[in-house]
């Protein structure tokens, strides 16, 4: 069995899948200590055992300090575990994939996703999930075929929201050449980001951004000797036999000044699979690197978003990957900022978006921050995309975007958004 990375190295076809969309910075060695090395070399003792197997504050000053930041999944389209499984056809499961990814229709969610920001004005979006897929004649001529990224800012700008990337990173991403998908299509080409969105109506006095940064787990070495810090999977690609690849997670991070105070804004997503005996290990050890060399050396205090893949709730994963974030001095802040009685479940809805009810029965999709100079607002947080189980069906549309290509009512993805406002203090 060949090894290869995720780009494919060696194969001229793969060098096209995908333009860049930010530069990657070196991760700088910062002085702020909220943090240590204990609970990073803790994390890790814990994973290399596993390894065997919108609410406004009155006060006018006080609302000066503030900043709203939303977290939230766009959901790539389709299931790519096909891909992946021994002995399926690879042809016919690419051809499965990439019609899914039409019929969930993302110019239609993405539209909603615009109304849902439109709703809260979040000065700092973090996005994951942000998929670019590309079809051509053959691997050296690729077109688009949905980009997440354009359809979203574009559906922005319509709702006449001023949005703009500030960071963004480059995760797992792939292109491999087909035959007998459809007519005109001999390659198919994904790549996937974590993308932060900052507001660009506001002046720098009250928004300045610096320092963008960026990272593949991959780029670290080993956290657990002997593991590699993120899953391999094979890919039988038609013509090339059964190829070893891996599935990039990675970070983003940005500078923010808000009206004199400053933090790190991160958005980032851990892995969601591994091993059949130790299904967390490689989220576990994304945590871990996460702290290790994003978090803890950060000398800013510290907001971070994103897609985690383990549970706050109902029951929280405090052995997992969420143990591991608050158990490094991170604070979830869902529990002190939430309205009302809403638990703030962000995932769970079928891989067609049109089930009725809700599935999205857990809490994954968080917002984090480092005590101290950083408070949530309380009643401030809002999770959208989402109805109650029991909502009507008419309920539910009202959250839902109607597809005209299919004709479906489709949820906005398969994670619900998270709003919350967190008020600044010194420094």
């Amino acid at each position: 069995m060949g090894k290869i990375h995720h780009r494919l190295a060696g194969k001229r076809f793969a060098a096209h899948v995908v333009d860049r969309t930010s530069r990657r910075l070196p991760v700088r060695r910062l002085r702020y200590r909220l943090m240590g090395a204990g609970a990073v070399m803790a994390a890790a003792a814990v994973i290399a055992a596993a390894v065997p197997g919108v609410a406004q504050a009155s006060a006018p000053v006080q609302a000066q300090r503030q900043v709203t930041v939303m977290t939230q999944n766009l959901y790539l389209g389709a299931n790519l575990t096909p891909l992946f499984t021994p002995g399926v056809d690879f042809a016919t499961a690419a051809a499965a994939v990439l019609s899914h990814v039409k019929q969930v229709d993302f110019p239609a969610r993405a539209a909603k996703i615009a109304d849902e920001v439109a709703a809260h004005h979040p000065d700092l979006i973090g996005l994951q999930e942000v998929a670019l897929w590309q079809v051509g004649p053959d691997c050296q001529h690729l077109g688009t075929y949905v980009d997440y990224q354009q359809t979203l800012l574009g559906a922005l700008a319509k709702d006449g929201l001023s949005y703009r990337v500030v960071s963004s990173d480059l995760n797992f991403h792939l292109a491999v050449p087909l035959s007998g998908v459809a007519p005109g299509i001999g390659c198919a080409a994904f790549a996937d980001h974590d993308v932060i969105l900052a507001r660009g109506d506001l002046p720098v006095s009250q928004l300045k951004l610096s320092n963008p940064q960026s990272a593949e787990f991959g780029s670290y070495p080993p956290l657990v000797q002997g593991v590699p810090n993120e899953m391999p999977v094979t890919v039988n690609v038609p013509g090339l036999g059964p190829l070893t690849v891996s599935i990039d997670r990675g970070w983003a991070s940005v500078d923010v000044k808000v009206r004199g105070k400053s933090f790190r804004f991160v958005d980032s997503h851990l892995e969601a699979y591994g091993p059949a005996g130790n299904p967390a290990l490689f989220r576990n050890i994304q945590a871990a690197l996460l702290v290790q060399h994003v978090i803890a050396p950060s000398k800013l205090p510290v907001i971070a978003v994103g897609d985690y893949n383990s549970n706050a709730a109902p029951v929280p994963d405090l052995t997992g990957a969420y143990g591991i974030l608050t158990g490094a001095g991170l604070t979830d802040a869902w529990p002190l900022a939430r309205h009302g009685n809403d638990p703030g479940y962000t995932s769970g809805q079928t891989d067609d978006l049109n089930n009725i009810p809700s599935q999205i029965d857990h809490r994954i999709d968080l917002v984090l921050f480092t005590s101290g100079p950083i408070h949530p607002v309380p009643g401030s947080g809002v999770t959208v995309g989402n109805a109650p189980p029991t909502a009507t069906v008419d309920q539910a549309h009202a959250v839902m975007a109607f597809s005209a290509a299919t004709g479906q009512w489709l949820w906005p993805s398969d994670h619900a958004g998270v709003v919350v406002t967190l008020h600044l203090a010194k420094p």
